[in-house]
């Protein structure tokens, strides 16, 4: 009895601040991505400013050559008015030979200055790809890091709650044997034995926390394949990328080779509609396949709204014609074979201003609130 009071010793893993040292790493990778980007902000500087220089290189040298036939002429003192080359007066003067041969210098000048610059502009752009590759693996062991440390943190929880919940069965195995009755009879004394040894048994095996985190870890994985099918089928921005359920946070992310990507960060009205339906669809599979004591159906308003504004009575739609039509008609198609999958037992209730012009959608609407027709009839308000 004294060996069922006290709790089994665990060693879990101990850290002074996990959060802190989370955050640290977090601030860590922001700073690295701010530099990174600077960085290849500065690159394509001085790439463009090659570019420029070499185009710059390549008209003057044809200007220079188009301007060093005027070695042949002698500059003389013939003046504007009259023509190098076979002593003719034009109307219209031309510059001077003296005036084409300082053009000509300043070219050279200019040419002089290109050549001197570009082979300075290469060595900074080759030392800037060199920090670039090292900023980059550093941002690799950053982030490397950073899953590891959360690892560490999410296992440091889960052996503190057993912890915890042991030192409370304890103190409740205790609580029984301190007011349990004495008992003369030693075939009576056996028998109560057996019985707390059996609820200690019970108890133990409730407090089974890996047990747990594995059925958890089971679940969240089926939803996130159902909704990886679903977020593809409704072709969302990263529907591409495996997708998961972050159960702390309550959000959809989308696993990248980047890293991850949270709801948020992937943004427009069309992804967050569509990312909240397939997260509901999934969920509910998983509620009706464990059959769950969940209400077998859900209800969206207006879920056409991510396409067409509030206030705008669309009607009737034929579902092809543009961008927003197709994925109007994709969300309501997937809603529609959802429904038929899973063997009537799942019913979504959808109220919208949009009508496809489809056979199948018309057979699924049961009802079109239009010309006076009205949820609350106009004659129960007089």
């Amino acid at each position: 009895m004294v060996q069922a009071e006290a709790p089994r010793t665990l060693a879990y893993a101990q850290n002074d601040d996990p959060a802190a040292d989370l955050t640290d790493l977090e601030e860590r990778r922001r700073r690295l991505r701010t530099e990174l980007q600077e960085l290849r902000d500065e690159i394509k500087d001085l790439q463009r400013l090659t570019r420029e220089a070499t185009d710059f290189e390549s008209e003057a040298r044809e200007q220079q050559a188009r301007l060093a036939s005027i070695g042949l002429v002698d500059a003389g003192d013939v003046g504007h008015e009259v023509c190098p080359l076979c002593d003719s007066h034009l109307l219209v003067p031309v510059p001077s030979v003296n005036e084409i041969k300082r053009s000509l210098a300043g070219l050279d000048r200019q040419l002089n200055a290109v050549r001197r610059d570009n082979p300075r502009l290469q060595g900074q752009i080759a030392e800037l790809e060199e920090k670039r590759t090292t900023l980059e693996a550093d941002l690799g062991l950053v982030q490397r890091d950073i899953t590891t440390r959360i690892a560490d943190n999410e296992r440091l929880r889960v052996e503190q709650d057993q912890f915890t919940e042991q030192a409370r069965v304890a103190g409740r195995i205790g609580y029984y044997l301190e007011n349990a009755k004495a008992i003369s009879d030693d075939d009576g004394l056996r028998l109560q034995i057996a019985r707390v040894r059996a609820e200690v048994t019970e108890l133990e095996r409730a407090l089974d926390q890996e047990a747990m985190e594995e059925r958890l870890t089971t679940a969240l994985s089926l939803v996130g394949r159902d909704l990886t099918e679903y977020a593809g089928r409704l072709q969302l921005e990263h529907g591409e990328n495996g997708l998961r359920l972050d159960r702390k946070n309550l959000t959809v992310v989308a696993d990248t080779v980047d890293g991850p990507l949270s709801l948020p960060q992937i943004g427009s009205g069309e992804n967050w509609v569509g990312y909240h339906v397939a997260a509901h669809l999934a969920l509910h599979k998983l509620f009706r396949a464990r059959r769950r004591p969940v209400p077998a159906f859900l209800m969206l308003d207006q879920p056409s709204q991510a396409h067409y504004p509030p206030d705008r009575d669309v009607g009737e739609i034929t579902g092809g014609e543009d961008e927003d039509q197709a994925a109007v008609a994709r969300l309501y198609r997937l809603l529609l074979d959802y429904c038929a999958g899973q063997s009537s037992q799942m019913q979504v209730i959808v109220t919208d201003h949009v009508d496809l012009l489809i056979e199948w959608f018309r057979e699924a609407t049961v009802e079109r609130w239009r010309d006076g027709i009205k949820l609350v009839p106009i004659a129960w308000l007089r």
